[in-house]
Formats: C-alpha cells, structure tokens, sequence
C-alpha cells in the first residue's frame, strides 16, 4: 500500500472541495548502489463535487506525469505515476524530496505541495576496532557490521609491509601479528600500523573503514642475551695465585670480554660492566685497574633499549695494602744509642699457590756521608693482619752527629720505603777545656793565652746590679 506524502486544495471556484495528493512506495532498495527506487503516484480527490474541461498535466517533481480533463463526485483516483531514484550520502542516509503541481484551465484554478521525508538509511561501511597487541601475539579484530549481509576483508598496513589478514569475515576475528613485523621496528619497542576493514555486499564493495593498531614487543622475546669472561691480566698477581680466574684485592686487573646477542632484528647499542667497588666501563673488551671487590655487573642493552644483566662473582683474596709507620729517636741527648719503633699492616695469609711473606730490614749512614751501611734484617711480632717491634738499633751512633735510617717493608706484592733523620744530641751544658756550651750553643770560650774569658753575644742585665770594678 502505498504512502501519503502530502496534498494541495485547489484555487479557484470550489477548489476546497478538490485536492490533489501524493503518494509513494519503495519499489528497490539497493544496498550496493547505495539508492532507493522510489514510484509516485498522483492522486485526484473531490467531496460531493465534480468538474471538467480542457486536459491538465499533473507534474511530479516538476515532470509531467499524467493528468486528467473531469473529475466526479467523490471521486479519488490515480492520475499520474513517476520512478525516481533517491542516492544515499556516504552514511547511507537517504532524503526524498518531492512536489506536485496541477494547473487547470476551469474555474477550478491549480494546486502544488511540497516537502521532503528521511527514507531509512541503507547500510553502509562496517566499523571496525582492535586490541592493542604485541608481535608474536594474537588480539582481536571486532566488526561492527551495518547490515547481517555483509562480508568483510581484513588487511593491515606496518611500515613498509601490508597483505591481506582474512576474506569472509562477519563479526569478528582472532589475528596473530606476524614475526615479521620486527623489521620495521629495530629501534624502538612499539609503533603503529592499520587495519583496513574492506565491506562487501556479494561481490560488491561497499567501502572501507579503518582504525589504528597499536603495535608493541614482547622484552621477554626481544631482550638480548649476555654472556662474559673475566681473567685477570696481572701477571705477578697470576703467578702468586696460580689461576687467572681468582683476583688479589688491590693488585688484580681484571679484563672483562663481553659477549652479548641482540634478537629479533634489532641489535647491539652497548655493553657494559660495573664491579662492587665502583669501577666500570663499556666496550667489547674493558680492563679495570686494581680491582677490590670479585662481584660484577655485565650488561648488554639493544637497539630497542632493553638491557640484560647478569652477575657474575670471582674469586677475591682478600689481600690487605701493606704499611709501614717507623720511629726513629735517641733515648737522651748526649747518648751513641738510637732506637727504633714501627707498626703496620700487611696480608698474613695465602696468595693462592704461596703464602704471603714480610720482610722489614733498615739501614743508615751519617747525614754528611753519601755512603749507606749494608741492610740489617728485622723481626717483627706478627698478630693477625698487623706487625710491630720495639728494637735498640745499638750505640755506635755518636750523639754529635746526625744520621739518615732507610727502612724498608716488603711483602709478596708490594715494598714501602720510609725514611728518616736522627739529629745529633744537644746537651743542655757541655764543659770543655777552652769552651763552655749550653744547649748546642758556644757561651762562653777563653783566649789562647788563657788570660781572657771571651762571652759570646750580648750581654743583658736586669734587676739591682753593683758592679764591684770598672769595666
């Protein structure tokens, strides 16, 4: 049955009991072309009149489309008929406008109407949403379909790849991101491609839509493997511990070869290695000096900027620095007699393949002298990591002369030296035959003929003063 669109009195004698109306039905519905197939059909309407006279076209949306030369009592009939096509937008929505106009040479005059209505919208492109997922792992395409008779094809675009997904596909779909993705990101953990959802009625396409997909990778998958040997490159260090794989505290340099792997197309930006005393480096192969912990950190990190670190512990005697603290002194001024005194720390343990030794031996000579005396070897009293000894070193070192001692501590890996100065003894008064001193100084000293005191430097007197002869 068709629609009532809309009608129009008359003008003229009467024309309210005349109108001329509109109707419509929807002859095709194509989803394909995206258009309706709309027939109008002119109607004549009269109430309890009727009318005649020269023939009237009746126009439909400005084109004849029939028309009539009477009209009877209570007459309602079809006088004209026209198809017409109604185009959706790109959403599908579809307007029909429409008009009519009759025009009569009778008393009765002319009538037109016009208007417009929303046909239901025709479906159109599908909708489509995905979850963000990582390469190698599955998500999940949704298609919000605008018709149950639509199919849909999948494609995806990353970078400098694309290629179809799936043909068929009606609601929904479970995808795998492809390994080879990895290719267009070597530097960077995530990116974005496309996924284009192609909408078919049959064979036709209806149109495409689309929606972003976030990309990521897996660090599990993608970070790089590490691996790494540390020997040591001292070779005194070797020979007392007899393994390059075991590290003396302080004297050890190890070196350290990294060795590290980058996965999934992207590749190595830097390799690294820190020890648990602070040093580090970078690089394939890195040596650090004087090394005083065996615990070290490797690490690799790739194009991407995912690290991997592994630790690794070495063997670490734990060697003490040797030290060596001397006194040397003269117990009173005027005596030949000096005496020595000395601490200081040293490894009391094993190297490895051989025990640690100390050895602490001096020398002297007279502070004018450019000739040293042979080496005297000392023994200490050892307790734990730390020596000491209280020793006189003799007599014969006459109190009016200064002497230089050298001693000398040694151990398996290292040798201090300290040195120090012995002044001559200084009494406070010394009586010699022609000479008085007091405190190293001459005061006073008496002529050669033996009638003169000589005083030394000025004399200064205070107080109350009688001097018994002129001067």
């Amino acid at each position: 049955m068709a629609t009532f669109l809309g009608y129009s009195n008359f003008s003229g004698k009467n024309g309210d009991k005349f109108s001329a109306d509109l109707l419509y039905d929807i002859i095709e519905k194509n989803i394909a072309g995206n258009y309706y197939i709309v027939r109008l059909y002119g109607y004549i309407r009269s109430w309890g009149y009727s009318g005649s006279g020269k023939y009237a076209s009746f126009y439909i949306n400005g084109v004849d489309s029939g028309g009539f030369s009477s009209i009877s009592v209570n007459q309602y009939s079809q006088v004209a008929v026209r198809d017409v096509a109604v185009y959706g937008d790109s959403l599908g929505r579809c307007t029909l406008d429409w008009s009519l106009s009759v025009s009569t040479t009778w008393t009765l005059g002319s009538a037109s109407a016009s208007g417009s209505i929303q046909l239901d919208t025709i479906p159109r492109v599908s909708t489509i949403t995905a979850t963000d997922g990582k390469i190698e792992s599955a998500i999940s395409i949704n298609i919000n379909r605008a018709s149950n008779d639509f199919l849909h094809q999948l494609r995806y675009s990353f970078g400098s790849l694309s290629g179809v997904i799936a043909q068929g596909v009606s609601n929904s779909y479970g995808w795998t991101i492809p390994s080879s993705f990895y290719t267009q990101i070597p530097n960077a953990k995530n990116g974005q491609g496309v996924i284009y959802c192609d909408t078919y009625y049959g064979s036709t396409l209806i149109g495409t839509s689309s929606c972003v997909l976030n990309i990521g990778t897996d660090e599990a998958k993608c970070k790089p493997t590490v691996t790494a040997t540390i020997e040591d490159t001292n070779t005194t260090a070797i020979n007392l511990t007899g393994d390059k794989n075991k590290l003396i505290k302080f004297i050890s340099n190890p070196k350290i070869t990294i060795t590290a792997t980058a996965k999934n197309n992207s590749s190595i930006a830097s390799r690294s290695v820190s020890c648990a005393d602070g040093k580090s480096g970078s690089g394939t192969t890195i040596t650090l000096s004087k090394v005083e912990s065996g615990n070290f950190t490797v690490s690799a990190t790739d194009s991407r900027g995912y690290v991997t670190s592994i630790t690794i512990n070495k063997t670490l005697i734990n060697y003490l620095t040797l030290t060596l603290n001397p006194t040397f002194s003269r117990p009173s001024p005027t005596t030949g007699e000096v005496k020595l005194k000395y601490n200081g720390n040293f490894f009391n343990g094993s190297l490895g393949s051989v025990a640690n030794t100390l050895i602490i031996k001096y020398r002297y000579k007279e502070s004018t002298s450019s000739t040293w005396s042979s080496y005297t070897t000392l023994s200490p009293s050892k307790s734990g990591n730390t020596y000491s000894q209280e020793i006189s070193l003799g007599t014969n070192f006459s109190y009016q002369k200064a002497y230089d001692f050298e001693i000398v501590a040694t151990d398996k890996l290292n040798t201090v030296t300290q040195n120090a100065h012995v002044l001559e003894g200084i009494p406070m008064l010394a009586l010699f035959k022609a000479m008085i001193e007091m405190f190293g100084i001459e005061a006073f000293s008496i002529s050669d003929d033996g009638t003169t005191l000589i005083i030394n430097g000025n004399i200064k007197i205070s107080g109350s003063n009688k001097l018994l002869k002129n001067l």
